[in-house]
C-alpha cells in the first residue's frame, strides 16, 4: 500500500512561487493567484477541497442575506413550513376553502405516544370521491339534514361522519384473522352460543278445577314447604299432596266465597281470607280451624307470612299485622294504599315487605315501620299484583303490571329504583324467580294467556308457552322450585316442569348489604 502524502504547509506552497519567478515565468497563472501554491510538489496533489480555496468567492448579497434571516427568525418564532401538510391532513374543509393548504399553520407539540402506529382507511368510496375532487365543492361538514348535498351524499354512499383515516378501527369478529404455524392467516370463527336449557312446553299432569272465581283481584292458590299445594274453588278448599297425588278437602263451611289464602312457613299452618273480611287459620294436619280474625269489614284479596305473623291485605286498601299468638291479633296497621291490596310478599328474612295495589303503587316496609319505606308509582293506571323477591339476591325484587301495563320491572329494593324493565304484551298475573337458574318465570292474562321465562339480567325472553285457552289467573311454584303449577278459568290446573334442576344445585344467597358490610370490615383489617 502507498502511503499519503504529507500534509501540505505553507512555507511549501511560498518556495515554490519563488522558485517558478526565478525562471522567468512570471506570466504564469500561479503568479497571479493570491494563495501559494507547493514548491517541490506538483498541483495534482492537492486535496481536492484545498483546491477550492483557489476560486475567488462570490459577492455576498447584505440585503438579501437580512430579509432570509428575518424569515427566518419569524419562521422559528411562530410557524412551521406551510407547504407540508400531509396529504391525510386534507378533510372536508378543503371543499369549503381550497385556500387552506396555502395558510400556515401553528406549531403544535404532539406527543407520539397517543398514537397507534397502524393507520387503517375505515371508508374508502368517501376517501376516493373527497382525494379525487377537483373542484372545491362548497357544503358545510355538517348540513342540515333535507339538503341537497346531503341527500346525494348518501345516494352516493358518502358519510359525513366518519374521517377518511383513523388510527384504530375495531375489525368485525367474522373479518378477524388469526395466525397458525405453519398455515398462515385464517379466518377466525365465531364461537358458537352455548345450547340454551330445554325446557319442556307440555304439562306434566292436568287436574280439574271447577268452581274457580272469575277475580283477577283474588289470590287463591299457594304450595306449601311440605309440597302440599292448596287452591281454592269458589267456597271450598282443596289440598292435593304432589308426593302421593291425593287430595283432600279442607273442611271449610261457611256460606262465603275463599278469596285468598297462603301457607305458613313450615308448611303447619294455611291462613283463608275470605268475602267478609274475615282472616282464618287452620291446622291442616288435624284439618280444623285454629281462630278467626274478624273485625275487618272489607273483604281480604291477600296474605304473606312472616313467622308467627301473618299480614292480610284488604279492598279497602289497609293492611293489618295478625298475630296469632295474641288474643288481641292486630299488632299493626300499614297505611300507603288507597285502593284494593291485591299483592302481598313478606322476604325470606323477614325484614321487609313488598306490597301491590288497585291504586297503581308499589310500597316496600321495613318490618319496623307503619309508613312505607319506599312508594313509587310506576305502575300508576295499573294493578299490580305480580310480586316477588328474588331468593338468591335479597336486594332484587320483580313486580309485573296489570291490563293497562303489561310490563315487568326488576327493582334494587334497597335504593328503590328501577334496574331493567320488558314490555310483555300481556295482562301479568304472577311471577316467580327460580332457586337454581338466573331466571324468572311469569303467567299472562288476556290476550295471549301464556307462561314466559325471562332470563336475568337482560330480561330477555328464553321460552314461550302457550298454556291455557284463558286467561292464567294464579300460580304457585313447588319448593323444590322446579315445578309451576297454574290455573286457569278454563278449569283446568296444569303442572309445568319449568326449572328441570336435575344436576344443579340451587344459587348460592347473596344479601347486598351483608356483603358490603363484608367488605368494608375486610378492607378495615387489611389495614392492620
Amino acid at each position: 500500500m502507498s502511503r499519503r502524502n504529507p500534509l501540505i504547509t505553507t512555507s511549501s506552497i511560498t518556495d515554490y512561487f519563488q522558485e517558478k519567478k526565478e525562471e522567468g515565468s512570471s506570466k504564469s497563472t500561479e503568479d497571479k493567484c493570491e494563495f501559494p501554491v507547493l514548491k517541490k510538489r506538483p498541483l495534482e496533489y492537492l486535496d481536492e477541497n484545498i483546491a477550492k480555496l483557489f476560486k475567488k468567492p462570490k459577492p455576498i448579497d447584505e440585503e438579501r442575506e437580512r430579509k432570509l434571516l428575518e424569515d427566518k427568525q419569524k419562521y422559528d418564532k411562530d410557524y412551521v413550513n406551510p407547504y407540508k401538510r400531509r396529504h391525510s391532513a386534507v378533510t372536508y374543509l378543503d371543499n369549503v376553502n381550497p385556500e387552506w393548504l396555502k395558510k400556515p399553520i401553528k406549531k403544535q407539540r404532539i406527543d407520539n405516544s397517543l398514537f397507534y402506529n397502524i393507520r387503517m382507511v375505515t371508508h374508502i368510496p368517501s376517501a376516493q370521491v373527497l382525494m379525487g375532487k377537483s373542484e372545491a365543492v362548497k357544503y358545510l361538514t355538517n348540513p342540515s339534514p333535507n339538503s341537497y348535498h346531503k341527500i346525494l351524499a348518501d345516494a352516493m354512499g358518502i358519510r359525513y361522519a366518519d374521517k377518511i383515516i383513523k388510527h384504530r378501527v375495531d375489525i368485525p369478529p367474522e373479518k378477524q384473522m388469526i395466525g397458525i404455524k405453519g398455515i398462515g392467516l385464517i379466518p377466525r370463527m365465531k364461537r358458537p352460543e352455548p345450547p340454551s336449557r330445554n325446557i319442556m312446553k307440555s304439562p306434566i299432569s292436568i287436574l280439574d278445577s271447577p268452581g274457580l272465581l272469575d277475580d283477577y283481584y283474588t289470590n287463591c292458590m299457594d304450595w306449601s314447604s311440605r309440597n302440599t299445594l292448596a287452591v281454592a274453588l269458589g267456597r271450598s278448599i282443596f289440598l292435593w299432596n304432589a308426593d302421593s297425588t291425593d287430595i283432600v278437602p279442607l273442611k271449610y263451611e261457611d256460606d262465603v266465597d275463599v278469596t285468598s289464602i297462603s301457607w305458613s312457613t313450615d308448611g303447619k299452618i294455611l291462613s283463608v281470607g275470605t268475602e267478609t273480611g274475615e282472616t282464618q287459620v287452620w291446622d291442616v294436619t288435624k284439618n280444623v280451624r285454629l281462630r278467626s280474625m274478624c273485625d275487618r269489614g272489607s273483604r281480604v284479596n291477600s296474605l304473606s307470612w312472616n313467622k308467627h305473623l301473618v299480614t292480610s291485605g284488604a279492598e279497602n286498601g289497609t293492611i293489618w299485622h295478625h298475630d296469632v299468638r295474641a288474643s288481641k291479633h292486630k299488632v299493626k296497621e300499614l297505611t300507603g294504599h288507597t285502593d284494593n291490596v291485591i299483592g302481598l310478599k313478606w322476604r325470606d328474612d323477614g325484614e321487609y315487605l313488598a306490597s301491590g295495589g288497585n291504586d297503581g303503587l308499589l310500597n316496600i316496609y321495613d318490618v319496623r315501620n307503619t309508613k312505607p319505606h319506599y312508594s313509587n308509582s310506576i305502575h300508576e293506571g295499573s294493578a299490580v299484583k305480580a310480586i316477588a323477591w328474588c331468593p338468591w339476591n335479597r336486594g332484587l325484587l320483580a313486580t309485573g303490571g296489570g291490563t293497562n301495563d303489561k310490563n315487568i320491572r326488576i327493582w334494587n329494593a334497597n335504593l328503590g329504583t328501577v334496574l331493567n324493565t320488558v314490555y310483555t304484551g300481556s295482562q301479568v298475573t304472577s311471577l316467580h324467580w327460580s332457586h337454581h337458574f338466573k331466571e324468572l318465570v311469569t303467567t299472562h292474562g288476556s290476550p295471549h294467556n301464556v307462561i314466559n321465562v325471562w332470563e336475568y339480567p337482560t330480561l330477555k325472553k328464553a321460552v314461550e308457552i302457550p298454556a291455557h285457552d284463558a286467561r292464567i289467573l294464579h300460580s304457585a311454584l313447588s319448593n323444590d322450585g322446579q315445578t309451576l303449577a297454574t290455573v286457569s278459568t278454563d278449569c283446568n290446573l296444569k303442572l309445568w316442569k319449568v326449572f328441570d334442576a336435575e344436576n344443579a344445585k340451587r344459587l348460592p344467597v347473596i344479601d347486598a348489604v351483608a356483603a358490603k358490610q363484608q367488605e368494608a370490615f375486610r378492607r378495615v383489617n387489611s389495614l392492620r
